[in-house]
């Protein structure tokens, strides 16, 4: 009947809306639950190993250092092994962790970089805890402290820091004594790549160089080399504290380094790795 065939249409098609609406929610609730339930796996699993598993796992900790920075760490072409007071420190702390490790020189300057973006587990190069340093690394306790130094020929006239006053004082650059300098001192400071660079600039009197500031254990090391003319005229009291550099957030690995340290000040093979080499 044509009637009835009219009426049937337009009902049809409300039906048709309404089903494909319902249709449209249901995919929206379902979309919404395995985003939920995806998201609560996702959570709920590990966020993979730390940086101490990682270690472990490998069997061999990385480790970054800064070669030559006698007496704490060089390179000795005898033995083709590296050497000094940092890398028997991490030697030992790795031996304490149970794994081997494998050194990385790289300039002084590249050390926390390398820490931060994984090349290196850890860094190791009389680094002293700083605040800007720490802002950037995690340190471990102090495994060593030490003195500044002020280094001259042995016919210098210099004995202390007063004397340093209207001279040309030469130093590492981006180390205390460098720093030491500028915030003490009315003098001239000529920063050098390495300490070794700064030493000899004293020793041949380079562009007016009397002095030199450095770690209370190399300036005693190269004042009692035959092979320069030097001393030590004065120690100049810093008390800074050498730790070593470990990457944030990463407190199962730092608890681990600061454990050994600790077992090392306490059985004294600490003390007897300074003496070895200061």
């Amino acid at each position: 009947m044509p009637g009835s065939t009219g009426h049937s249409g337009p009902s049809k098609k409300r039906l048709d809306r309404k089903h494909l609406m319902y249709m449209g929610v249901a995919l929206v609730v379902m979309a919404a639950l395995a985003v939920a339930v995806l998201g609560g796996l996702l959570g709920g699993q590990s966020e993979g190993p730390n940086a101490l598993e990682r270690i472990k796992g490998r069997g061999t900790i990385i480790v970054g250092i800064n070669v030559p920075w006698e007496p704490f760490e060089t390179y000795n072409a005898t033995t083709k092994q590296y050497e000094g007071f940092d890398i028997d420190v991490v030697s030992k702390v790795a031996q304490i962790m149970g794994v081997d490790v494998e050194f990385r020189s790289m300039d002084f300057d590249a050390l926390l970089g390398a820490v931060e973006t994984g090349q290196v587990d850890l860094a190791i190069s009389s680094m002293a805890i700083r605040p800007d340093l720490a802002e950037r690394v995690a340190f471990s306790t102090p495994y060593y402290i030490t003195d500044q130094a002020i280094i001259v020929r042995e016919d210098s006239t210099i004995m202390g820091p007063d004397d340093l006053n209207g001279t040309i004082v030469a130093a590492r650059h981006d180390t205390t004594g460098y720093y030491w300098i500028k915030d003490n001192l009315n003098a001239t400071s000529i920063a050098y790549d390495t300490v070794l660079a700064a030493v000899l600039a004293v020793e041949m009197e380079q562009s007016g160089v009397r002095s030199a500031i450095l770690d209370s254990a190399l300036a005693s090391r190269y004042a009692s080399n035959s092979s320069y003319h030097l001393k030590v005229a004065s120690t100049i009291p810093t008390n800074e504290r050498f730790g070593i550099a470990c990457p944030k957030g990463e407190e199962k690995l730092l608890s681990a380094i600061d454990d050994a340290i600790s077992s090392m000040k306490a059985d004294g093979s600490l003390e007897a790795m300074l003496d070895r080499w200061a």
